[in-house]
């Protein structure tokens, strides 16, 4: 489009992928917010969940995408097995108490090994132009917005492992 509109000729220019907003954060630092944690409602910063001297992951997620219920506990079980210089942090979409509930229920029938944040106003969402569920942020080791996974593009294993080798 911005082509067209400098040159103002029109040609054919193949398939574009879909445009996701977020993923104009890469390159970017990462912004801090600040949540409260679903298991005990602690407000915490990000700045203070981010290791330095690991991958961060930052997954965007809801208790009712289908997508989320089924690659979440998958990412568990990678981390679980795998999970040694990567920090995973997930963040749930809560709008209101019943959802909190589900959400909780799920993650604890799910033993998930990481700690989960509230986004009760999606801010954070917003904040880092999530439009849709799941979204996993790869933040490197400096805080840095290296990549992002949406819903089931990649293997999240492999991506994992692959950033490892690359920035640890």
């Amino acid at each position: 489009i911005r082509r067209a509109g400098e040159t103002g000729t029109l040609t054919t220019y193949g398939y574009l992928s879909p445009y996701y907003p977020v993923k104009e954060m890469v390159g970017k630092k990462s912004p801090d917010f600040r949540a409260p944690l679903l298991s005990n409602s602690v407000q915490q910063s990000w700045s203070s969940m981010l290791a330095d001297d690991k991958i961060n992951v930052l997954i965007f997620w809801s208790v009712d995408c289908p997508h989320c219920r089924t690659s979440l506990p998958e990412i568990n079980d990678w981390v679980k097995e795998n999970g040694t210089g990567v920090n995973v942090i997930t963040v749930a979409r809560v709008t209101n108490e019943a959802t909190k509930i589900k959400t909780q229920e799920f993650c604890n029938g799910s033993g998930f090994v990481f700690p989960t944040l509230m986004d009760q106003e999606q801010g954070v969402a917003s904040l880092y132009q999530v439009t849709t569920t799941p979204t996993i942020v790869v933040i490197r080791p400096d805080g840095v917005i290296d990549s992002v996974i949406l819903s089931s593009d990649q293997d999240f294993g492999k991506t994992m492992e692959q950033k490892k080798k690359l920035f640890l």
